[in-house]
């Protein structure tokens, strides 16, 4: 990948990481625009110079008036990834106290949601407590997202000098630390914010949008319409907002372009060996269904 892309990947995917570690203490640090800026320059013999310069910038800025073409497209994936979130009358809890709601347990099968549940902010374990949620709405312990944060910060200071496969490193690393950290709270005054969706996830498909927009020229997508695109998303919480962005010409256009890939027969082949012909060696069986299914 070539610098500009370089760039743009890792400040996408690490354009919100300040909101891990915002909540670490309950003294005020900060927004989490500042401290993700400050994570970014703690990492000085992580990136080169330049690369770390640039990556600072667009993180910082990710909220503010853009003034370049990366910029606009880091706030075009961030706003577009961000446009799922759910607002309703809940309870207002402090970012620091907020756990992360399964969207399993808003599933509707009758009249009214069941009851629901909430992962707490750990890294990603094969354990019962980590992987199944509870019914508690708030971290249950006072440093879970102190004792996440600093595991990430220490995980990211072990690898060496930046080269491109470690950003398949980054992605990992993140998805372990903050697959179960929501990614925005119930912290509002009026209409609050489901905590449904993880800070991984939203840091994701924001670099993946991030990295189509940046493959698309002058003439695919102008300057001037992402400007247009960035006014009409920051309004998504407006009633108005779906029919103000579905007037815009730009969103008629083939910007994206969605995959969906499917293997068939799988089972099929696995189990196939636990039914051998007559003839054939039946021993080892466990072994090579085991061999089949990794392969």
């Amino acid at each position: 990948m070539d610098k500009e892309e370089r760039i743009i990947l890792l400040a996408s995917l690490l354009h919100d990481i300040g909101k891990l570690s915002q909540r670490v203490s309950k003294e005020f640090l900060g927004t989490h625009v500042e401290v993700g800026e400050d994570f970014i320059k703690a990492l000085k013999d992580f990136w080169e110079e330049e690369i770390r310069e640039e990556v600072k910038k667009l993180v910082r800025n990710h909220h503010e008036i853009p003034r370049s073409r990366e910029e606009l497209i880091l706030q075009i994936a961030d706003k577009l990834s961000a446009v799922e979130r759910k607002q309703e009358v809940r309870e207002k809890i402090s970012s620091k106290q907020a756990a992360l709601l399964t969207i399993t347990s808003r599933i509707k099968f009758h009249t009214e949601l069941p009851t629901e549940k909430y992962y707490q902010p750990y890294p990603l374990q094969i354990k019962k407590e980590i992987l199944f949620p509870t019914e508690k709405e708030k971290v249950v312990e006072e440093d879970a997202y102190k004792t996440t944060w600093e595991k990430f910060f220490e995980s990211v200071k072990r690898l060496s000098k930046y080269q491109d496969c470690d950003f398949v490193t980054l992605y990992y690393l993140l998805k372990k630390f903050v697959l179960f950290v929501p990614s925005a709270t119930p912290w509002e005054k009026d209409s609050q914010t489901v905590p449904d969706i993880s800070l991984f996830d939203h840091s994701k498909i924001t670099c993946a949008i991030a990295a189509c927009l940046n493959k698309l020229s002058e003439n695919d997508l102008s300057l001037q319409e992402m400007k247009e695109l960035v006014k009409i998303l920051k309004s998504y919480k407006e009633e108005d907002f779906e029919k103000r962005f579905n007037s815009l010409d730009i969103t008629k256009k083939p910007l994206f372009l969605l995959l969906r890939g499917d293997i068939a027969g799988i089972q099929k082949f696995i189990y196939s060996i636990t039914r051998p012909e007559p003839e054939k060696d039946t021993r080892k069986t466990a072994k090579r269904l085991r061999g089949r299914s990794f392969y």
